[in-house]
């Protein structure tokens, strides 16, 4: 349980970050507001999960309707930190790192249609410098195979994959077998078709790295139950 709160107040924090990077918005200052009322928001009101049920989600102030993605991704962070931290190990805390911060630049991407590179440099050079000493296979030779894939598929379907998206595919490449980077794009693919097909009417362009993310996201899960 206690996992799963600590994951929450993560998440909450995370979600401030996804809302205020692309803006250039401190994410120190000013502290936690309704963006709709800019009225500042007090104690009772910031407790992850809990406020946004309590207040039915909608803003104590101006009645503003508050996300359900916000909700959606707090209880995220909680199981997330429930299920990769059953075992408080530094391999475990940085699978969980991983996938935390890609779901900052899968949210990002959702509402903005941007790669936060800011974002993504920061949290990539954590990745990998603590995945040297954790003895984390690496790949060195995968992101070159993913920049001659991006240039052949420029020549075969010119604008279908973004440079963001290269940037992000190659360095997840490092720490994905050939088999995974295949499954990876293989989930990534399916879903988004789905949603496109879904979406038809409302959405002309796709944001790619959701869909990523929920790639990558089966491959970790995957990857924690073979190890036992």
């Amino acid at each position: 349980m206690l996992r799963f709160i600590f994951g929450t107040i993560i998440g909450s924090f995370l979600c401030l970050v996804s809302q205020r990077l692309p803006q250039k918005i401190s994410v120190a200052r000013p502290a936690s507001y309704c963006f709709d009322c800019q009225t500042p928001l007090k104690p009772l009101e910031m407790i992850p999960i809990v406020s946004i049920l309590r207040q039915k989600f909608r803003c104590r102030h101006c009645g503003s309707k508050i996300p359900l993605e916000t909700f959606l991704f707090e209880l995220f962070c909680g199981g997330a930190c429930w299920f990769f931290l059953t075992e408080y190990t530094f391999e475990n805390c940085w699978y969980l790192f991983f996938i935390l911060s890609v779901l900052v630049l899968a949210v990002i991407d959702y509402r903005y249609l941007i790669v936060e590179m800011r974002w993504f440099i920061l949290t990539s050079g954590v990745i990998l410098l603590a995945a040297i000493p954790l003895n984390i296979q690496i790949y060195w030779a995968h992101p070159l195979v993913i920049v001659v894939c991006f240039l052949f598929l420029q020549i075969v379907l010119p604008k279908s994959i973004g440079l963001g998206d290269l940037w992000v595919v190659g360095f997840w490449s490092l720490f994905l077998s050939g088999f995974e980077l295949l499954l990876l794009l293989f989930i990534a693919s399916l879903t988004g078709i789905i949603y496109a097909v879904y979406h038809k009417k409302r959405q002309k362009v796709l944001p790619f790295l959701p869909f990523l993310f929920i790639g990558l996201l089966f491959i970790f899960v995957r990857r924690y139950f073979f190890q036992f």
